[in-house]
């Protein structure tokens, strides 16, 4: 299947959702064609390095007067790979992943009708989280002095991505061979209110159970605020989504989502998944009001730059001038402490002559630095910390909140027209 690479991920997923969920093992094969196609530069690529490396030993024995001429063999012979460098450098480029992003759609169906060997579905979920941001993977930038050291930051790069892909490709065809389908497997699915749970790796009956009590409790506070509509599909468990201490994701683009097993009914875990839920509220259903949304994060915005915490000033809790924290690895040193903007400055102890500063409000920087607990509810502005992020989050932040009853009577009254 041809497939141009000027499609929009929106109009591509359209047009191939029913494919790709249906059937993996055709888009397996799509997937590996595609592979095939630039894989076939890859003999003549590591020709060009070696041509390189020769290169650069003639250089460095005369750095100073080095010039073509001396090893216009070398050259000559380099040269003769530019017909084949547009290909090499599309797999290089910020839109290589055009050319190969239906690996998301191809790893979420995977997980969603296979149960696999615990090593190999983590595999397949990395590659999914690999590709399921909307953000380009991010290339390296060509910091290169010499002409032959850009012909080999691309070649390298080739090479790199060229392996990363493959060894996807690999992981795919060992699912699709070694995976037992869903229909095929004991306890695949378990019944959580208007939700339906799909074990993707095999979990006991305790950690289904577990799941489904979570979502359940969701699924019920959704519809008793009036949100019943976002109550349906299925609910996909698996064993760790990104960083470790992830509970819930929700994927936009595609409308899946996904709950870690093993999480237990508790204040942080519910929320986390009404944060989700509210996600999916926004992406189905009130795209139309995204100008609100963003105009209400422009006014706490505002309000976060000039006056980032209320209420009377702890003086106990903020640390002195020339106080030393640990950060990143780093060491910072206080350097001003702001009472009028409330902020806290500090800068590198490593690099005290840097124009580089760093800057927090006080309370957050007992929260960064001193380890005390956030605040859940904040009575005016970002109800948390987190809901800073952007108007999405926000909104989600907002959303789950609300479904609690935890906002305040202005935070209420600045909400009820987003979810009108």
């Amino acid at each position: 299947m041809s497939m141009e690479p000027r499609e929009s991920i929106a109009f591509r997923f359209e047009r191939r959702k029913a494919d790709a969920v249906a059937d993996p093992t055709a888009l397996t094969g799509t997937m590996s064609g595609r592979l095939d196609t630039f894989g076939k530069f890859e003999k003549t690529v590591r020709a060009g390095l070696e041509l390189v490396a020769e290169i650069r030993k003639i250089r460095a024995q005369n750095p100073h007067g080095f010039s073509q001429g001396e090893a216009k063999d070398l050259w000559s012979q380099l040269l003769t790979l530019e017909p084949i460098m547009p290909h090499v450098r599309l797999l290089v480029s910020h839109n290589f992943f055009l050319w190969f992003r239906d690996s998301w759609e191809l790893s979420l169906s995977i997980l969603q009708q296979f149960v696999l060997p615990t090593p190999l579905r983590r595999k397949i979920e990395q590659t999914s989280k690999y590709w399921a941001t909307k953000q380009r993977p991010k290339t390296k930038r060509d910091k290169s002095n010499t002409m032959e050291d850009r012909y080999a930051f691309v070649f390298e790069l080739y090479l790199e991505q060229l392996k990363t892909l493959r060894e996807q490709q690999a992981a795919f065809t060992e699912a699709l061979a070694k995976g037992k389908p869903m229909s095929q497997a004991d306890e695949a699915k378990v019944k959580a209110g208007p939700f339906t749970l799909v074990n993707t790796g095999g979990f006991n009956e305790d950690a289904m159970n577990a799941a489904a009590t979570v979502v359940e409790k969701a699924g019920r506070i959704l519809q008793q605020k009036g949100f019943g509509k976002i109550c349906y599909g299925d609910v996909n468990i698996t064993k760790q989504i990104g960083r470790g201490k992830v509970l819930a994701f929700y994927l936009k683009d595609s409308d899946e989502f996904f709950v870690r097993a093993g999480v237990r009914l508790n204040v942080d875990t519910l929320h986390t998944v009404l944060h989700e839920f509210g996600h999916r509220m926004h992406r189905k259903f009130l795209q139309g009001n995204d100008a609100l949304i963003k105009r209400l994060y422009g006014k706490y915005k505002t309000k976060a730059m000039f006056r980032l915490e209320e209420g009377p000033i702890d003086e106990s809790k903020l640390p002195k001038v020339g106080e030393e924290v640990p950060y990143k690895g780093d060491i910072l040193v206080v350097t001003e402490i702001d009472y009028l903007k409330r902020k806290i400055r500090m800068k590198s102890k490593a690099n005290p002559d840097s124009r580089a500063t760093y800057s927090t409000g006080f309370n957050d920087f007992n929260i960064v630095f001193k380890g005390e607990t956030e605040k859940a509810v904040k009575p005016t502005g970002f109800i948390t910390q987190y809901a800073g992020k952007s108007p999405e989050e926000m909104f989600a932040e907002m959303f789950a909140y609300y479904c609690t009853d935890e906002l305040s009577a202005a935070q209420l009254e600045d909400f009820a027209p987003l979810i009108a």
